[in-house]
């Protein structure tokens, strides 16, 4: 919260010694949601789950020769409860630096709305 527009909340926080709320913009909170989302679906999904999808998919993505979306990549898989759990797995493969993000291209599962194009490292 900004400390000019609200300043009794900054007396409040003080004196109860907590740090001030963060103001966060739309997209920081749909940011958050999604993230909440896909990390809730992965453990829901099981660690199990997350290494057996995962070194299916580094197989795969080796040898990827052209750009690919996660569904070019991801059929026949063990399916989790949740399909945004895959997203966990492709997020960490991205922090690992196994795969980055190259571009967009419409996705055939998603009524060829634009997806994130991804390519070896």
């Amino acid at each position: 919260m900004s400390t000019n527009s609200f300043p009794l909340f900054d007396v409040i926080f003080q004196e109860a010694n907590l740090p001030k709320p963060r103001r966060l913009t739309p997209v920081q909170i749909a940011e958050d949601n999604r993230d909440t989302a896909i990390n809730n679906a992965l453990k829901r999904a099981g660690e199990e789950w997350a290494k057996e999808v995962t070194a299916e998919l580094i197989k795969r993505i080796a040898v990827q020769v052209k750009p690919f979306l996660v569904e070019d990549i991801t059929q026949g898989l063990p399916k989790a409860h949740d399909a945004r759990a895959i997203g966990g797995v492709i997020r960490r493969l991205a922090k690992q630096g196994v795969i980055r993000k190259c571009g967009y291209a419409p996705a055939r599962t998603s009524h060829m709305s634009p997806k994130v194009l991804w390519s070896r490292a």
